[in-house]
């Protein structure tokens, strides 16, 4: 998409599933330029329907195709650490970074910071808000 509020904006969605991905979804729908990335065994959302004519396929998955309408996609494996380097720099060139596994389980506080707003959300509600300790989103 061209123009846009928020055009300009550079989105990174490290989420997945439903929560994280709806944002990313709003984001790209008001005109930032959002970059889905996911780990080689891709997004869980991949492997929910609904699918045409009910044959499970990990691209035809309605859910996931709604959730990441408009974005770019890569597929990082933030395991290795070459993967892990690539993403140091994503997260450098991005205004927003979504996620939903802990930035802090990737190691990457560092980044966090300055004018970089984290979104994150947690999956784990009998938690309640604070899920394993952290806010539920946190603006920086």
């Amino acid at each position: 998409m061209t123009g846009g509020a928020l055009a300009g904006i550079r989105v990174l969605d490290l989420s997945e599933w439903v929560a994280g991905p709806y944002c990313g979804r709003l984001f790209a729908g008001l005109g930032a330029d959002v970059v889905k990335v996911e780990l080689p065994c891709g997004d869980r959302a991949r492997r929910a329907g609904p699918f045409p004519a009910d044959k499970p396929q990990p691209e035809a998955s309605g859910l996931f195709l709604y959730l990441n309408a408009g974005k770019r996609g890569i597929t990082l494996d933030w395991r290795t650490p070459s993967g892990l380097a690539l993403l140091h720099r994503l997260i450098t060139n991005a205004d927003v970074v979504i996620e939903s596994s802990g930035i802090n389980q990737l190691g990457l506080e560092a980044e966090v910071g300055g004018g970089l707003c984290l979104l994150a959300f947690s999956c784990h509600i009998d938690q309640g808000l604070m899920g394993h300790g952290r806010a539920a989103a946190v603006y920086r």
